[in-house]
């Protein structure tokens, strides 16, 4: 059986190793546009439930990850210059490009073919790529157009005079890869129309812009809107000790960061605002690096002298995409190229990550009749998907109203953001996070009968 796989983002690079594993005999070839070192975004990030059902399907492979990540047990809500702590809410995370390599290498030790700087175009002949495998993780672009390159040449971690956080390749010759396909290292590109005629499926897995979903709209049915809030993602070398929320206001209105380390000195920060808070900061008129430094004065209480690092860090809209179906004929779409998770829940990779595994276990259980395994992955992993993404779309809307609620006191907010989907009840919150909720009662109480602050 030969498997053309679109895209080598972790969801395609994690069905790759999963399924040459399972069928060794199987040639997997994994197209990605870019260089071998060159990614977007900063850090991507798992709850530690959903660590540990993407380590299910490989714990060794997996573990081999794990050694690399950041974990902490708490979640921490800053409101009205207070930290408010909620136990219970383990995460790991670790940077995008370590993460990539690690699965390069993976992917070499299973003997799948990696071709890089390969885009794979809708029609003959070589077309511009869309940008690379993107995400709730990664940043994910509004709108049609291609993303510019991420620049390569610069390791992690360092920066640039215009203070941009590159990503290149790092030191040592890259993996040797061996498969029924072999090694094929050239800049060319593949029309989609040659790579399903040459093989047994085609996997779609790259990112919210996808090439493969396009070419076969009025077969998948994607929809797609956008919405109001306006996020941009930045790095920090300022460390944070959980995965963080911050809210902070100025004159225009309201903003948010999102932030957590990824390495021992490395952090993602994302800073998203309201339509309103956006139109009257002026930022859409601001260039990148003068928007840059805006919310460095907006986040400095934050940041601790450090400043925001820029890695193509674009102002956009989350663009919120399902598809009515997952698969036409011999073709197939896993990861954002198939739906789109919002940053705000961290499962965007995760989600990616058990879709490739779920796929995998499919194909092999179906002994590779492709249309059998189809229909298996789908009945398995759609119930499972659906209804994560109900509590994904609980959470964008609270960020939508999210100024509104900033009149709450300190806990009580945090309160309403930790059951902002609907699906999470006091004695369930309870269970979770009884410390909290401990400290939530005694700022419930009224003045006279106990300590406490709202």
């Amino acid at each position: 059986m030969k498997i053309e796989v679109v895209g080598g983002g972790p969801a395609g690079l994690w069905f790759a190793i999963l399924v040459k594993r399972r069928r060794p005999a199987w040639a997997v070839r994994v197209h990605e546009q870019n260089p071998a070192g060159a990614t977007y975004g900063f850090g991507v990030v798992l709850s530690d439930a959903g660590r540990e059902r993407v380590r299910s399907a490989a714990p060794a492979a997996f573990d081999r990850i794990a050694r690399r990540m950041e974990h902490w047990e708490d979640l921490t809500i800053v409101h009205r210059n207070e930290p408010v702590r909620i136990d219970g809410n383990g995460f790991s995370a670790i940077g995008r490009l370590e993460l990539l390599r690690t699965l390069h290498a993976l992917c070499a030790e299973a003997g799948v073919a990696l071709r890089f700087e390969a885009p794979v175009g809708t029609r003959s002949g070589p077309e511009p790529g869309s940008g690379p495998e993107s995400g709730p993780e990664s940043g994910a672009e509004s709108g049609p157009r291609a993303a510019p390159r991420p620049a390569p040449g610069v390791v992690e971690g360092s920066e640039s005079r215009t203070g941009a956080l590159c990503s290149g390749p790092g030191p040592g010759p890259g993996p040797r890869f061996r498969s029924g396909y072999g090694p094929e290292p050239g800049r060319d590109s593949r029309s989609l129309a040659a790579l399903r005629a040459e093989a047994d499926l085609v996997v779609g897995a790259d990112g919210v812009h996808s090439r493969v979903r396009a070419a076969f709209e009025a077969r998948f049915r994607p929809r797609t809107s956008l919405l109001g809030n306006r996020f941009a993602w930045y790095g920090t070398r300022q460390r944070f000790d959980t995965l963080t929320l911050t809210f902070r206001a100025n004159r225009a209105g309201a903003f948010v960061a999102h932030h957590y380390r990824y390495r021992p000195a490395m952090s993602t920060f994302i800073v998203e605002c309201g339509a309103a808070a956006w139109e009257r900061s002026g930022l859409g008129a601001l260039d990148g690096e003068a928007a840059r430094r805006y919310c460095e004065t907006v986040f400095a209480a934050d940041l601790g002298g450090h400043p925001l690092l820029s890695n193509h860090s674009v102002w956009r809209r989350f663009p919120v995409t399902a598809c009515e179906r997952w698969s036409h004929e011999n073709v197939v779409l896993i990861g954002d190229a198939l739906r789109s998770v919002h940053f705000s829940i961290g499962s965007g990779t995760r989600l990616a990550m058990e879709d490739a595994d779920a796929l995998a276990a499919a194909l092999d259980e179906s002994g590779g009749r492709v249309g059998e395994g189809l229909e298996r992955f789908e009945a398995a992993r759609r119930p499972a998907v659906e209804k994560l993404l109900a509590g994904a779309s609980g959470s964008w809307a609270w960020y939508e109203r999210f100024p509104e609620r900033m009149r709450l006191g300190a806990h009580e907010f945090a309160y309403d953001y930790m059951t902002r989907s609907g699906r999470v009840s006091d004695e369930r919150l309870r269970a979770i996070a009884p410390a909290f909720m401990g400290r939530l009662s005694a700022a419930r109480r009224p003045p006279g009968t106990g300590q406490g602050r709202g």
